[in-house]
């Protein structure tokens, strides 16, 4: 009889894996996407998805807008809010009017 890896906790070595490469690149500001794992890892889609779950619940990545993940990285004060609204907050502390030159 053969033994056959069990694929229960792929997904969290995955993870580990992923949060060592974090860990040693201070620059890495994304994971990488989902088809990448998927082929450096030779997982379904569903793992990778449980790998970027695993990291968010540690508060390790969160979700950005086209399906990627973004690196988070504590104590860094990064404005995360969505761009649209960083923008209306410069406007509106600027005061700028309509037609107005935006710098």
């Amino acid at each position: 009889m053969s033994q056959q890896a069990s694929p229960r906790g792929t997904f969290l070595k995955i993870a580990d894996v992923v949060r060592a490469q974090i860990q040693a690149d201070d620059s890495m500001s994304e994971l990488p996407a989902a088809a990448d794992l998927m082929r450096a890892h030779g997982v379904s889609r569903g793992v990778a998805l449980r790998v970027f779950a695993v990291l968010q619940k540690e508060g390790i990545a969160e979700p950005v807008p086209g399906g990627r993940w973004r690196v988070i990285r504590p104590g860094r004060g990064d404005d995360r809010r969505p761009l649209a609204e960083r923008l209306t907050d410069v406007i509106a502390d600027d005061g700028l009017e309509v037609g107005e030159a935006f710098q």
